[in-house]
Order: C-alpha cells, then structure tokens, then sequence
C-alpha cells in the first residue's frame, strides 16, 4: 500500500505545484542522534508535534509575498546530523529556541542525501509522529 504525504505536501504533489526530488532514500537505517531546532518559551515549555512541520504548514511563513510554494524544499522538514552545524544555521542560542536530539526511521518518510553541511530533508509521511522520538538537550 502506498503511504500518503503530509496533507499540504500531498496535495501539491496531485496538483502538480511540486515534484519529489529524484534521488530519496525510502529504506534507511534509523538515523540516530538527527538535531532540530524547536521552539520553546514561557507558554510552551515542552516539544509538541508542531515542531516538525514543514514551512509550507506554517501560516505565517506561507502567507509572506517571498514564499515560493513550487520549491519542494519548503515541503520537508530539516535535520542536521552535526549539532554545531545546527547552531550555525539557527543561529542558535536564542532566546526562543532549543535543540531537540532524536531518532528518524525510514517509515516516518523518505529522506535526502546530507549534503556538505550535514543538512537533510525527511518528506514526512501523513501520519508520522517524531515528538515521541525526540528530547530538549
């Protein structure tokens, strides 16, 4: 049976906004020790599920006039592999956001290559759920 993406990934895919990339590893050993920004502050003291949604999910994000919905890239939800890359690419410490250290699994998605910088996409399957996989460190 095949998986269904993401809603919004999904439904640009059937509609032809974008395409998958070429190359995607659909059947990978766990990938532990993967490193996400997260968002953390007063009222929200604990990682949650909206912390692993792609741009294209992020009302504030979408609705910007500099939004390109036809770039896949805004579709996948980003990882790091090198936790000191993160920091340099989230700029990281700020005030509002933690790390998170977990785990991905080939049925959460396809993923990319990591390029140079340790950076790679996971395409996110409908009903993946990480936040149980990943802590604040």
């Amino acid at each position: 049976m095949k998986k269904r993406y993401r809603q919004i990934l999904q439904e640009a895919l059937d509609k032809g906004i974008v395409s998958l990339p070429t190359v995607l590893d659909y059947d990978f050993e766990d990938i532990k020790d993967v490193y996400r920004a997260v968002k953390i502050n007063d009222e929200k003291t604990e990682i949650d599920n909206s912390d692993f949604i792609p741009q294209a999910e992020i009302d504030l994000i979408r609705s910007r006039s500099d939004f390109d919905e036809s770039n896949i890239e805004n579709y996948g939800t980003s990882f790091f592999l090198d936790e000191e890359v993160l920091d340099i690419a989230v700029k990281l410490p700020r005030r509002n956001k933690k790390k998170a250290k977990g785990v991905i699994i080939s049925e959460d998605g396809p993923t990319t290559k990591p390029d140079f910088k340790s950076h790679f996409m996971c395409f996110l399957y409908e009903d993946t759920i990480l936040v149980d996989r990943f802590e604040v460190i």
